[in-house]
């Protein structure tokens, strides 16, 4: 279960992420290939976010 805290602070990490500039010189930015269609790379922030969420809650639970 999600709680409220944990998905704000979830939301506030993507928010943070979406606002980093792009290392266009080198076509990526935190590991994430920008090479390729547009819908790769909305795909790569989405599994970005969700793996965030996944350890967060990792942390959370204590594991």
């Amino acid at each position: 279960m999600i709680t409220r805290s944990v998905f704000n602070s979830f939301n506030t990490d993507c928010k943070k992420f979406y606002k980093k500039e792009f290392d266009t010189a080198q076509g990526r930015t935190f590991g994430i290939a920008t090479v390729g269609s547009p819908t790769s790379f909305k795909a790569s922030i989405l599994q970005f976010c969700v793996d965030a969420l996944k350890h967060r809650l990792e942390l959370s639970n204590g594991e």
